[in-house]
């Protein structure tokens, strides 16, 4: 099932801002409105290379000391140490009559790129009433104008949010079949956030996110994000310029898409170069950072008999991952916590005996087979034929037929590409080889998360509780062996050797 972001409620969000700074009503004639605009839509440093730490408010009339916590009477935002002050939306544009509303700039630029993307695309044929493809217009494009025509689909801005529903029966016929945006998902997904997609209120970019270095030769600024987003808050104040004669319904709707494509611009190169590449925030300052209950290690191949689901991790990684839980035992023994904790640590890199014992406990008491509500039909089918089965794990005396005997954890490497680059498995074993810093994990399972044994490393969280265990159970693997687009097939993501097809095979003909 294909996952998706979901569609930001625009005028919800202006209606929970406490202070909003409506863009459209800000005095921009005078050098000096000028400038006070500009202090209240970017960040301007000088020659210094780091952030004032005076209090200040957004426009900056407030900008002393003992106005800290006053509210500013001409913004209305609070006086704020510029590092404790929160990242948050408190620029809005207010959508010009008489337009019914702004387009979602990230649905706008998905769209734009569906419909042919470029500087001229079909969106913007049918959202500028007058407006002509150029000379030099692909055939493609002229093909899909003359059938919008043919359709009687009405052209105009106002026009296109009016007859959406008609726009998205039409969508799959006309966009780009080459489109990394597939027409039909997205059309449903639009479907669903059909009341989100036209707010009357849009935000505008923080402008602690919008930084202008200033220095004696010259002012540096990032072209990529942070001219799309100026340039279309520039837009937006010539539309309330001074004239002898007020704009038309068409200029304003020109103006409008030239607003949404620069914010467009700015939110696609924001999260394409920003957020989401490999030196990116998201993975700097997500993926990177410290979590509790999860390891990482370099994984290698497990070569003594095993359950497929079955995994062995370190010692050191062992004690860290359940300190919490050894803690509680060693509490309930009547030891003192910092003799705990000393004990815990002093034994990273040394075996021993009572810290084994009570993991080992831990790990069996985790998920008892009679605690299970739903032991699937092939495990009672082999309990019942093997009610004496003498095959266990090792050290544990657990039967193998229950591979969900263990600490459930869900194991993964990034990125995240295939189905089965995450799977939801089960420690049985903490090593106590205090050398050995690697994951023992079955060789059937490389191929999901794209691994081999060549360095690569991968990293796990266990799964607490039982509401979580009972949500994580669908990345177990058997979840994730069937092809998602061929019915009946084996997924390219799963490794089985023709053997155990075979085997699978024979037993669903001739055992049932």
């Amino acid at each position: 099932m294909p996952g998706y972001l979901e569609i930001t409620d625009m005028d919800a969000l202006f209606k929970l801002c406490k202070s909003p700074i409506i863009i459209n009503d800000l005095p921009n004639t005078t050098k000096e409105e000028r400038a006070a605009f500009d202090s209240v839509i970017y960040t301007r440093l000088g020659d210094t290379e780091i952030l004032s730490n005076t209090p200040t408010c957004s426009c900056g009339v407030l900008n002393e000391g003992k106005e800290l916590n006053r509210i500013c009477p001409k913004c209305g935002t609070e006086v704020l140490y510029p590092n404790e002050s929160d990242i948050e939306f408190t620029n809005w544009m207010r959508i010009p009559e008489p337009l019914d509303g702004f387009i979602t700039p990230v649905v706008f630029h998905r769209l734009h790129m569906a419909l042919g993307g470029g500087k001229y695309s079909l969106l913007n044929y049918l959202l500028e009433s007058k407006s002509e493809p150029p000379p030099n217009a692909q055939k493609v494009l002229l093909s899909k104008i003359a059938y919008i025509n043919k359709l009687g689909f009405p052209r105009g801005y106002n026009n296109f949010i009016r007859n959406f529903d008609w726009f998205l029966e039409i969508y799959p016929t006309i966009s780009n079949k080459k489109s990394k945006h597939k027409p039909d998902s997205y059309g449903e997904i639009l479907k669903k956030f059909k009341d989100r997609l036209f707010p009357k209120h849009l935000a505008l970019p923080s402008k602690t996110m919008l930084i202008l270095k200033e220095t004696q030769l010259k002012s540096y600024a990032d072209k990529n994000t942070m001219l799309g987003a100026i340039d279309g808050i520039r837009t937006l104040t010539s539309i309330y310029k001074r004239r002898t004669r007020p704009l038309s319904e068409y200029l304003i709707e020109k103006k409008v898409v030239s607003i949404l494509f620069n914010l467009a611009k700015y939110y696609n190169n924001t999260i394409r170069l920003s957020f989401c590449q490999k030196k990116g925030w998201f993975r700097y300052h997500l993926g990177s950072s410290k979590s509790q209950f999860c390891c990482r290690a370099v994984i290698v191949s497990l070569s003594e008999p095993h359950c497929v689901r079955e995994m062995h991790i370190p010692w050191a990684q062992g004690l860290e991952l359940l300190k919490i839980h050894i803690c509680s035992v060693l509490l309930r023994r009547g030891w003192h916590p910092i003799d705990i904790l000393a004990y815990i640590n002093s034994h990273h890199t040394v075996y021993d005996k009572m810290l084994d014992d009570i993991m080992k406990e831990l790990i069996y008491e985790s998920l008892k087979p009679e605690d299970l509500d739903d032991v699937s039909g092939i495990d009672k089918l082999m309990l019942a034929k093997n009610p004496n089965c003498t095959d266990v794990f090792p050290d544990h005396g657990m039967p193998c037929y229950f591979p969900r005997e263990g600490l459930p954890v869900i194991f993964q490497r990034n990125p995240s590409l295939s189905r089965l680059s995450a799977q939801m498995l089960y420690i049985t074993r903490i090593k106590t080889d205090v050398n050995d810093h690697t994951i023992s994990w079955s060789e059937l399972l490389t191929k999901g998360p794209n691994a081999d044994y060549d360095g690569d490393a991968m990293h796990f969280y266990m799964v607490l509780g039982k509401k979580h265990y009972d949500a994580a159970r669908l990345l177990e693997t058997q979840f994730g062996i069937h092809d998602k687009r061929k019915l009946g097939r084996i997924s390219r993501d799963a490794s089985l050797p023709d053997v155990v097809v075979s085997t699978i095979a024979n037993w669903c003909n001739y055992e049932r």
